[in-house]
């Protein structure tokens, strides 16, 4: 939690256990992903999939989404929407389950796309 704490965030298990190497602080890429998962089964922080594919982990917990680069990887956190004062996942989530009787776990949303900072594709071909 000191590494999230010091403003990494978005970070992988790999990375994590890196960081924590080049800190004297040895441990397995076992433990990192065991301790990963207690904090966030604990709520302490929230897992996503990078553009990879690959687990990321995010110490910011207050309802947001992830836009994520699938040129660069990139990732930002952007402020959850609201519909009607309502957060957009609860909003999809009571209107799904009044319509098809289902229930539905809390929805999770990564928005995946260009960032303007990569270099347009389009620029090369000319």
């Amino acid at each position: 939690m000191e590494i999230f704490r010091e403003g990494s965030s978005h970070v992988s298990a790999e990375s994590l256990h890196l960081s924590l190497g080049q800190r004297g602080e040895e441990m397995s890429l076992s433990t990192v992903y065991l301790n990963l998962n207690v904090l966030r089964d604990a709520g302490l922080v929230q897992e996503f999939r990078g553009v990879g594919g690959e687990s990321l982990y995010d110490n910011n917990v207050i309802p947001h989404y992830h836009l994520i680069c699938r040129e660069s990887g990139e990732v930002v956190d952007v402020p959850a929407i609201e519909i009607d004062g309502v957060p957009l996942g609860r909003f999809l989530k009571d209107r799904i389950e009044r319509e098809t009787g289902w229930t539905i776990d809390e929805p999770r949303f990564d928005l995946r796309g260009v960032s303007p900072l990569v270099p347009s594709h389009a620029d090369d071909e000319r």
